[in-house]
């Protein structure tokens, strides 16, 4: 796991770790190399109404930090 998903655990993972034209419901046999990209790039952080702005400014500044390892 990399740092993001050390200090912020289950909040914080990739959303569709799958992507969905592989899941057992679509379970297309299609290429879709950006969805595959994205299901393995893309983080969901913990960012919603109720995320305080100090907890804001710690995930920002986490998030850079790891970007800089």
């Amino acid at each position: 796991m990399n740092i993001i998903g050390n200090i912020f655990g289950e909040v914080c993972k990739t959303l569709f770790p799958i992507p969905v034209h592989k899941t057992p419901f679509y379970n297309k046999k299609i290429k879709l190399p950006s969805t595959d990209w994205a299901a393995s790039h893309v983080l969901s952080l913990p960012i919603h109404p109720l995320v305080s702005p100090k907890n804001l400014s710690f995930i920002a500044k986490t998030v850079r930090e790891s970007l800089t390892r």
